[in-house]
C-alpha cells in the first residue's frame, strides 16, 4: 500500500483474506492498510472479496479471481459476499444473463456506516 501511494495509485483492490475476519492481529493489518490508503487519498475495496468485473466493450476488466468474463448485460451485482457473487455469475451463465458490472465488498475497510 506504501508502494502505491508512493506512485500515486489511487485505488486499489485487496482480495486477500487474512485480516479482521481472522481475529485481533488481522484487525490490526487491516487497521493499518486503512491508514496507509487514507493517507494518500487511496480508495479501497477489500479487503477479503472477490474484486470487480466490467465488462463494458470498451473497458473489459475482469479484476477478480472469478471464472472467466461474464456475459455482458445491463445488471449490476454488487454484494459483501464473494460467495455470493460466483453463485450468482454461475446462475446467471446457466441462465444467459448478463451484467454490466460485479463487485464485492469484502470486509469493506473503506466504507462508513451513517
Amino acid at each position: 500500500m506504501e508502494g502505491c501511494g508512493k506512485k500515486g495509485v489511487k485505488a486499489a483492490v485487496i482480495i486477500s483474506a487474512g485480516f479482521k475476519e481472522t481475529g485481533e492481529q488481522g484487525k490490526m493489518l487491516e487497521d493499518k492498510i486503512k491508514r496507509v490508503a487514507k493517507g494518500y487519498g487511496m480508495r479501497l475495496i477489500g479487503p477479503n472479496c472477490i474484486g470487480f468485473i466490467n465488462t463494458d466493450p470498451e473497458v473489459s476488466l475482469n479484476a477478480s479471481f472469478t471464472k472467466g468474463m461474464p456475459k455482458s448485460g445491463d445488471i449490476a451485482l454488487g454484494s459483501q459476499s464473494g460467495a455470493i457473487c460466483v453463485a450468482m455469475l454461475e446462475y446467471a451463465k446457466m441462465r444467459n444473463i448478463g451484467f454490466s458490472k460485479v463487485f464485492s465488498l469484502g470486509n469493506k475497510a473503506d466504507l462508513k456506516r451513517k
